[in-house]
């Protein structure tokens, strides 16, 4: 299991980081799309999902954090 017996930082963690990204495109979409048009904004939220997606793919489940 992811964590182990610290299951409950490590779910933290992950949703604090998925937070923190939500917030920064919510930011920059509108900067992009004035600049540089809808496309690229819808674009640029494309690009931190999968962003995301392979982060997520690091994630070592049989190691626990001890």
């Amino acid at each position: 299991a992811v964590g182990g017996r610290h299951a409950g930082a490590a779910g933290g963690v992950m949703n604090t980081g998925a937070n923190v990204m939500g917030i920064v495109n919510a930011l920059l979409v509108p900067l992009l799309a004035a600049r540089l048009g809808w496309t690229a904004a819808i674009a640029s939220g494309a690009a931190f999902a999968v962003l995301g997606i392979l982060f997520m793919l690091l994630v070592r489940a049989d190691r626990t954090v001890d």
